[in-house]
C-alpha cells in the first residue's frame, strides 16, 4: 500500500468530513450517516476523527481552531461524576421501535442480553474511556478524577467476576477501562487512591483465568480469535502500567497462526496483540514471521481503502451499528470507525517492521487506547 498517497488522501477525506461544521464536528461519513452533527451529543465522530489524524500525524497540520475546537466538545461532556456522558449514544440504547421492543423482551426472557440499565452502564463506561483516552493522546487535559466503581481489592474482585469471561472480549473490555481510569487518576489527575492494592488484585483475578496452552485469559470454549480479541482488551489495559508483562509466547503464536478478520477492529486486534506481546517474549522472537505479518497487513488494508479517501470499518461498506446506534446505512464510502481503526493498523504494522527506509514511515505513531 502506497501509505503517501493514502496520507495524503485521508487528511482531505477529514476535511470533507468537517466541511461547513462547527471546529471540532464531523460527519461520521460523507454518505448515508445517521450521527448528528449539531448541538451537545455524539461524541463518536469526534474522537474517531482525532484518533485517525493524530495516528497519521494530520493532526499536527490541522488549524489550531480545529484542534481546539475537538479539545473543548469532548472535554463538554466530563460530568462532575468523571463519566463522559452522551445523550445520543444513551438514547440509542433503548429499544427505538415495537419490533425492536418485542425482539429485546424475548431475549431477556430466555435469559440472554443484558438490561437497558445495564447496556447503558457499559456503554456510558466504554464512551468515558475513549473520550479520556482521546484528549491523553493529544496531551489534553481532563476536567476532574475519572470514576471509579470499584476502590477496594474485594469491590475489584466483585466487579470483575460480574463478568461473563466466556466472552472475553466484552468481559476484557471492562476489565481494561477500570485498569485505565486507576491509571489515568494516578498519572494526570494526582489521585493514585489505594493504586498498587487495585492493580495488584486485577493481576490476581487475572492469574486466576489464565489459559497456560494458549496464553490468554478466558473462561469457557471461545473461539481462537476471540481469544485474541479478549487479549487485546487486556493489554490495552496493561500498557498503562509500569509493571513487567507476563509470558506472551504462547499468545504470540495463536496470533500469529490465525488470519485476518474483515471488520476494524477484528483486523487490528491481532497487529496490536502481536505488538505488545512483544513485551513478554525472548528478544528476536518469531521477528521473521512478525516482519511477515506487517507485509502482509499493510497489503491486506488496501481492502478497506475506499475511492473518497476513507476507510471503511467493514471490507464490504461503512460501519452500520455503534453500541446500538445506527451510525450509518453501510454503502461503501469509508467512515470514522473504520479510519480510527485502519490508520492505528498502519502504525502497528510500521512499527512491527521497524524498517526505516520505508518512505514517510515516521508519519505514522502508534497511540495508547
Amino acid at each position: 500500500m502506497d501509505i503517501v498517497e493514502c496520507r495524503s488522501r485521508l487528511k482531505n477525506w477529514l476535511d470533507a468530513l468537517s466541511d461547513g461544521l462547527q471546529p471540532g464536528r464531523f460527519r461520521f461519513c460523507l454518505g448515508g450517516s445517521f450521527v448528528p452533527t449539531n448541538g451537545k451529543e455524539a461524541l463518536v465522530s469526534t474522537c474517531y476523527a482525532m484518533k485517525a489524524a493524530w495516528q497519521s500525524t494530520i493532526w499536527d497540520e490541522w488549524p489550531k481552531e480545529r484542534k481546539d475546537g475537538c479539545i473543548h466538545f469532548i472535554q463538554s461532556f466530563q460530568n462532575e461524576s468523571g463519566f463522559f456522558f452522551d445523550p445520543w449514544l444513551d438514547r440509542q440504547s433503548s429499544p427505538s421501535n415495537w419490533i425492536e421492543f418485542v425482539k429485546f423482551v424475548c431475549q431477556r426472557a430466555l435469559g440472554r442480553g443484558l438490561s437497558i440499565r445495564e447496556l447503558k452502564i457499559r456503554n456510558v463506561r466504554a464512551e468515558t474511556r475513549q473520550s479520556a483516552a482521546s484528549l491523553l493522546m493529544i496531551g489534553a487535559q481532563l476536567k476532574t478524577s475519572l470514576p471509579l466503581e470499584a476502590t477496594t481489592p474485594s469491590e475489584v474482585r466483585s466487579y470483575l467476576e460480574q463478568f461473563d469471561w466466556s466472552q472475553p472480549w466484552a468481559a476484557g473490555s471492562h476489565l481494561s477501562h477500570l485498569i485505565f481510569f486507576i491509571a489515568a487518576n494516578k498519572l494526570f489527575v494526582n489521585n493514585a487512591v489505594k493504586f498498587e492494592e487495585l492493580i495488584d488484585e486485577i493481576e490476581y483475578f487475572l492469574l486466576s483465568i489464565w489459559n497456560a496452552e494458549h496464553g490468554a485469559w478466558f473462561n469457557g470454549r471461545p473461539s481462537d480469535q476471540m481469544k485474541i480479541n479478549g487479549a487485546m482488551k487486556i493489554l490495552t489495559g496493561f500498557q498503562w502500567l509500569d509493571r513487567s508483562y507476563p509470558d506472551c509466547r504462547k499468545l504470540m503464536d495463536l496470533a500469529l497462526s490465525l488470519s485476518f478478520e474483515s471488520d476494524g477492529c477484528g483486523f487490528v486486534n491481532r497487529l496490536f496483540v502481536v505488538h505488545e506481546a512483544q513485551k513478554g517474549v525472548p528478544l528476536g522472537y518469531r521477528d521473521l514471521d512478525v516482519h511477515d505479518l506487517a507485509l502482509k497487513a499493510l497489503e491486506e488494508i488496501e481492502k478497506f481503502f475506499r475511492m473518497d479517501g476513507g476507510f471503511s470499518f467493514y471490507v464490504h461498506g461503512a460501519q452500520t451499528h455503534y453500541y446500538g446506534a445506527h451510525v450509518s446505512d453501510g454503502r461503501l464510502v469509508g467512515d470514522l470507525h473504520g479510519a480510527a481503526m485502519i490508520t492505528w493498523g498502519i502504525a502497528l504494522s510500521l512499527a512491527l517492521l521497524g524498517e526505516s527506509d520505508i518512505t514517510d514511515a515516521n508519519q505514522w505513531r502508534v497511540h495508547r487506547p
